[in-house]
């Protein structure tokens, strides 16, 4: 009878302590590539009572080739990175263009090594481990080579002048900041009997961060999400665009507002604004490489000179 009552409280204790390591795992797991160098893996921590001190967890974050489930899949592999607890993202930056897969497991830091019978460290897919591999972004063409062959092309034959870029359009270029004035409108010097008119350029679709399509947002990050899913999202881009330069005329983190003017680029240039738009492009290009490319190229083809008929 005793050791009846003893297996029955042993079984009870194993099943709360499961229930209790269960709850230690992250969910919700997103890998992004954000550039041809960058990949943004992030998740959602778990709720913890407040007897636990967490001061003694850390996030061990594994990269793989291959999808993994299960509470044996990482054995022998060395992780990635090993962060504090409250951290919810963390940017790779992979050396290969190969596909990857992320986990994230909670463990004390003192245990780098999985062990075997922990139901901590189970993992399950589309929870604590994504099951879409991510790649990183092709590299896009360098317009400094482009640029270099403009300024080495030889004179033309016939005038003895080189083909040099407009004056505007190369200041533009050269400065980063957002302007207030309004957009510069193409003048018609050659009289009223002629036609001016300017080519409308090909505009990319409409571009939308992962975090302002999350469900729950909190703080900058739910202020940013409801300009887009309001304002944006609806096209109503001349609110948008005062939304955005009122969120961006208060300090936030450097991601939020890199989001945000990027956000802010996009609906100057619906708006046709494309010194504007390229401005605001340029300032986050270094953070958003090959995001911004064909931004930029959109901004200069529809910020030229007009087509006389």
């Amino acid at each position: 009878m005793k050791k009846l009552i003893f297996v029955i409280i042993s079984c009870l204790t194993i099943s709360f302590s499961f229930a209790q390591d269960l709850r230690l795992m992250v969910s919700d797991i997103q890998a992004q590539s954000l550039s041809s160098r960058e990949i943004l893996v992030s998740w959602q921590l778990p709720a913890v009572s407040a007897e636990l001190d967490v001061s003694q967890l850390s996030l061990f974050l594994y990269r793989s080739q291959q999808q993994k489930a299960g509470s044996h899949s990482l054995d022998g592999m060395e992780p990635l990175a090993i962060l504090p607890f409250d951290t919810t993202s963390y940017t790779d930056t992979p050396s290969t263009e190969e596909t990857f897969y992320y986990t994230v497991i909670i463990a004390p830091l003192a245990e780098a090594d999985i062990p075997e019978e922990a139901p901590q460290y189970l993992v399950i897919p589309d929870k604590n481990t994504s099951v879409i591999g991510v790649q990183l972004l092709p590299q896009p063409l360098l317009t400094k080579e482009l640029t270099q062959e403009v300024v080495q092309e030889k004179p033309n034959a016939a005038t003895g002048m080189r083909n040099t870029p407009l004056p505007y359009l190369k200041m533009s270029l050269q400065s980063t900041d957002i302007p207030i004035n309004p957009e510069r409108n193409p003048v018609n010097t050659l009289g009223t009997s002629e036609k001016a008119k300017v080519k409308t350029p090909e505009l990319p679709a409409p571009y939308i961060f992962r975090q302002e399509q999350e469900a729950e947002n909190v703080g900058e990050d739910f202020i940013l999400q409801e300009i887009i899913q309001n304002q944006f999202k609806n096209e109503q881009y001349d609110l948008a665009e005062q939304a955005l330069r009122d969120f961006l005329s208060i300090n936030h983190s450097k991601d939020a507002t890199d989001r945000g003017t990027f956000y802010l680029g996009e609906t100057l240039l619906y708006q046709g604004k494309y010194q504007q738009s390229l401005s605001c492009f340029l300032r986050v290009q270094d953070r958003f490489p090959d995001l911004t490319a064909r931004w930029i190229q959109a901004a200069l083809d529809g910020y030229q000179l007009p087509v006389i008929e």
